[in-house]
């Protein structure tokens, strides 16, 4: 289900006021079903309109993926997304078996050079956590 917005952000003070959405929401069952006012309380928090694109029973995979397609993210895509993502979707264990050895090796050197670069940094001169 969704809870689509009418009108944008309003008010100069208002979050994101020059977007027309300014918060999307994709998750699953949690943020769709309205019995739990997910989206009101984003709403209330955020004092913003949220668009709501969560669906019932199919994951928070699917429903993100279907999002990035549709013309609404496409054409006029928001300034923040909030993907519901609850943790027992995550794996338990992260068997990288079957995945190429070599690339594993270069996704660990990359992690470990990152590291290495914020540890030696000046404070001023931090990676910016949007950037990692």
């Amino acid at each position: 289900s969704t809870d689509p917005v009418a009108g944008a952000a309003e008010g100069g003070d208002a979050l994101f006021a020059d977007s027309d959405v300014a918060v999307g929401l994709v998750g699953t069952s949690y943020s769709a079903n309205p019995n739990w006012n997910f989206v009101g309380a984003l709403k209330q928090a955020l004092r913003s309109d949220v668009v709501n694109y969560a669906e019932d029973g199919h994951g928070p995979i699917l429903p993100m993926l279907k999002y990035l397609q549709t013309d609404a993210f496409k054409n006029t895509p928001p300034q923040v997304v909030i993907w519901e993502f609850p943790e027992r979707y995550l794996p338990a264990h992260n068997d990288l078996g079957e995945f190429d050895p070599k690339w594993i090796a270069e996704l660990k050197k990359s992690r470990d050079t990152q590291e290495n670069v914020a540890l030696n940094a000046k404070p001023s001169e931090s990676p910016n956590r949007a950037q990692n």
